[in-house]
């Protein structure tokens, strides 16, 4: 069995800009993911985009602070469990204090 789990948080809050969003994996069709590659100049990886589908059901965690820690389980190959996840533009005026800024720890369980 593989588990990759993320650990996120802001390192400053509360967020104003670009709020980290999580969906409900129950509402996400295999007809919603699409292949896609990181390439970079020394490393490569794969994951999943998602495609728009008005079934998706999107949470985020308004004003985050720092103190809140945000853990989810990106994929566990028991369940076929996925969980797309991406920062989104939070409607607003515009005149934000501050960018957000955050850190993502991934780790990979396997037993």
């Amino acid at each position: 069995m593989l588990t990759s789990i993320s650990v996120w948080h802001p390192l400053f809050g509360p967020i104003e800009d670009y709020p980290l969003a999580v969906c409900d994996s129950r509402t996400v069709g295999e007809s919603d993911l699409v292949e896609s590659d990181f390439i970079y100049p020394d490393f490569e990886s794969e994951t999943f985009c998602v495609s728009f589908s008005p079934s998706q059901k999107w949470y985020y965690m308004k004003d985050q602070g720092r103190q809140d820690v945000l853990v989810l389980s990106n994929f566990d190959s028991e369940t076929g469990l996925r969980v797309p996840h991406s920062g989104f533009a939070l409607p607003g005026d515009g005149n934000l204090t501050r960018e957000r800024e955050s850190f993502e720890m991934k780790v990979i369980a396997v037993s």
